[in-house]
């Protein structure tokens, strides 16, 4: 060694380790740092055979890589450990190049990761990833696998290890190597580690509900950020529907559940009237980051006006290049394309926004106001300069859309958005001075008010399709649509459909003839149920409609009226409980009750029946009548007569011994024009009758009664041979100082 030293043939590293001073050695030449090469490659290729690893897999693998010796390519971390991905595609070309240059692909590729070994959130306005540490992930993977069982149950080593994920990172080594598996894991609002660190038991049902609300308020996520900053309450079936799965797993809760679990909470408070759930001291809000939006348009917005300001410079540059005189007229289709969306007969009568935005006595929108309520359209304005706004709206009046038009405000010169078409939209007719009325059908979801608890707001469908769904899909699309992708066609339709049960936002409806293969009478809070009943994915309308209003917040129960057709009733969890329901030969009849009443109330009664000729509609009335209270009470029928009964349908009812009247004719003086598409005729053969003590306030007006049935504008506001029936009623006496409005 020392002849070695002498001759200064040991390097610098190795005089270090022996214990001699680094001088007497030869400094070892610093070799600059490769790039990362994922499964051996440097630069992502084409798969040319089946194994060969995948675009994504191999994108993913760089990032971790990079993040885990981040120092030594020379990259700053952020606040937290956060680093744009901008910053890594400026310092990795092949990293750009195999992510197409789209941050939002590489941010939606992190948030689909099963592993969750990559992090991504808007940071300042950027697109920014991090790394998770392995303790993190095993919590996480812990977490949601306990998630899945019954309250109180234990859960053992051998049991957690049988879990994929759980596995694979306790053999890896990014933990801890000699440690047990629960010493890695703490205890959480979900379950508890027993003392012996044999197993996990799981906390009591409201227990967890307690303990989980209150790590959510004390850290939220980006949702329940926004609300908790605008309002400082929160909703108790919004957070049942958003965090259902994270709170209660497979489990259900009533709202009297959910107050007595919150009861002994020191930091939480559930207001037993509004059912807002709000924290009992000064609100504290720690900064939070938002999630990464599936829609890069979305993502495009929320940079853009991070901070309450615009950012163009944070658009991509491909988006923003100038082109024909400074004006990229991809930005020109793009707006025209959203507006002729925004401006179809379909969205104006579905969307509270625009049905009630328009200018006064017109039905025209300042492209203004259109900007600041739609995130869509602001996106696309928001890097346009304004002295290019002229050619703009020149490009776009040039050559107007489908169903919109550029046209200018005599006064004021704005440019204003109207339809190229004669509208005719049902508007909501209102009798009663209730000011929470007119709000419930003007407002956006965000600002309804409250309904009474002797209100409802009661919406009935008829679903029949004489043609088949093929057929309504094809006029709901367009013929060439249909052609090119009929799967897509109907699957669009659908959704329309569930789009119109949620619009008014009903806390009641009622569906007849909808598309279903049921053998029996079923209800979801069938005696012992603790969860929501699993559905077979796709198959029937009623099947997509229940898994949809179940996210809403809605309890259903249904009945067949043939093998392939049923009638259905959904009433909001938050609002109503279930008493007693019955059903027989499709004819449903359900008894509800305030879910949150201080005092017994006497029960809402509804029927729901639905007939196809008029013998059906006298025997289903007589079935009716046995379910439905023999004394006057409140109670509402709504039914699909399949025959015309503009003029006498409180005759008929009289006669089976129902004394009920119409909802619509107590409102609007009359029966609705028609309501059902029939042969290119039309007829007026679907209704709500109510009964005492009840009383209407308001209901959704019918479409011009001169119409063509065949006419295109109508027909593109209603997916279905039938119009939906809505109408809102409360128990008491007509109201004093009563008004007759028509909100438009």
């Amino acid at each position: 060694k020392e002849a070695l030293l002498k001759m200064g043939l040991l390097p610098a590293e190795l005089t270090a380790s022996l214990g001699v001073p680094p001088e007497c050695g030869i400094a070892a030449e610093k070799l600059p740092q490769a790039d990362p090469a994922p499964y051996g490659m440097a630069r992502w290729t084409t798969p040319r055979w089946a194994d060969d690893v995948p675009r994504c897999r191999w994108v993913l693998s760089f990032i971790l890589q990079v993040l885990a010796r981040a120092e030594v390519y020379q990259l700053s971390y952020g606040t937290d450990g956060w680093i744009q991905l901008r910053a890594l595609f400026w310092r990795f070309p092949q990293l750009q190049e195999a992510s197409f240059g789209t941050v939002h692909w590489v941010a939606r590729l992190a948030v689909k990761d099963p592993t969750r070994a990559v992090e991504a959130k808007i940071v300042n306005g950027y697109v920014s990833v991090r790394r998770v540490s392995g303790a993190q992930r095993l919590q996480a993977f812990v977490e949601d696998y306990a998630s899945s069982f019954d309250p109180d149950t234990e859960l053992s080593v051998a049991e957690l290890m049988s879990n994929s994920h759980v596995k694979k990172l306790f053999n890896g080594s990014e933990l801890p190597q000699g440690r047990p598996l629960l010493e890695l894991i703490r205890s959480c609002a979900l379950f508890e580690i027993d003392p012996k660190a044999t197993a996990l038991r799981l906390r009591p049902a409201a227990e967890r509900f307690r303990l989980g609300l209150e790590q959510l308020f004390r850290q939220p996520p980006a949702a329940l950020h926004g609300r908790l900053s605008e309002r400082g309450t929160v909703s108790l079936s919004w957070l049942l529907r958003t965090f259902a799965h994270q709170l209660l797993g497979n489990l259900r809760f009533s709202p009297q559940q959910a107050l007595e679990a919150l009861s002994p909470s020191q930091e939480l408070i559930l207001n037993p009237k509004t059912l807002a759930v709000e924290p009992r001291g000064q609100l504290s809000l720690p900064e939070s980051l938002a999630d990464v939006p599936a829609s890069r348009e979305r993502m495009i917005y929320m940079s853009l006006t991070h901070g309450g300001r615009r950012r163009p410079q944070l658009h991509d540059q491909t988006w923003i290049q100038p082109a024909f005189g400074g004006l990229d007229f991809r930005i020109v289709r793009k707006l025209r394309e959203i507006l002729d969306f925004y401006m179809h007969p379909f969205s104006i009568q579905h969307n509270a926004l625009l049905r009630h935005g328009a200018e006064q006595g017109s039905w025209a929108w300042p492209l203004k106001r259109l900007a600041s309520q739609l995130p869509r359209v602001e996106v696309i304005l928001a890097p346009v300069d304004l002295s290019l706004m002229p050619r703009l709206l020149q490009a776009l009046c040039e050559e107007p859309g489908e169903y919109m038009e550029i046209v200018s405000n005599v006064l004021t010169k704005q440019p204003l958005v109207k339809p190229r078409y004669t509208p005719d939209f049902r508007m909501p007719v209102v009798r009663s001075s209730e000011s929470w009325v007119p709000k419930h059908f003007a407002a956006n979801y965000e600002e309804r008010p409250q309904i009474p608890d002797d209100a409802a707001v009661i919406l009935s469908y008829n679903l029949l399709c004489k043609q088949g769904p093929d057929h309504l899909a094809l006029q709901s699309s367009g013929t060439e649509a249909f052609l090119r992708a009929p799967r897509l066609a109907r699957q669009r339709w659908r959704f329309r459909v569930m789009r119109q049960l949620v619009a008014y936002q009903p806390d009641i409806i009622c569906l007849q003839h909808v598309e279903a293969e049921l053998s029996s009478p079923f209800c979801s809070r069938t005696e012992g149920m603790t969860g929501p009943v699993k559905l077979a994915k796709g198959g029937h309308l009623l099947n997509e409609i229940i898994k949809k209003l179940e996210e809403e917040d809605f309890d259903w129960c249904a009945a067949p009226g043939s093998t392939d057709w049923a009638n259905a009733v959904f009433w909001k969890r938050s609002k109503w409980c279930l008493q007693n329901w019955d059903g027989f030969e499709g004819n449903k009849q359900v008894s509800l009750v305030p879910a949150m009443a201080m005092t017994d109330r006497e029960p809402l009664t509804i029927g729901n029946m639905a007939a196809q000729c008029e013998k059906d509609f006298g025997e289903n009335l007589e079935s009716m009548q046995a379910m439905l209270p023999p004394w006057e009470s409140a109670s509402v029928l709504c039914a699909a007569s399949g025959i015309d009964i503009s003029d006498g349908a409180r005759d008929i009812l009289k006669k089976k011994g129902l004394q009920f009247r119409s909802a619509h004719k107590e409102v609007l003086g009359h029966e609705l024009p028609w309501t059902e598409i029939v042969d290119d005729q039309l007829r007026c053969s679907d209704g709500v009758w109510i009964r005492e003590p009840l009383t209407a306030l308001a209901v959704l007006d019918g479409h011009k009664p001169h119409r063509n049935a065949t006419g295109e504008i109508c027909r593109q506001t209603m997916p279905a041979d039938h119009l939906l029936s809505l109408v809102v009623v409360q128990s008491r006496g007509m109201l004093p100082n009563s008004m007759d409005l028509c909100m438009q």
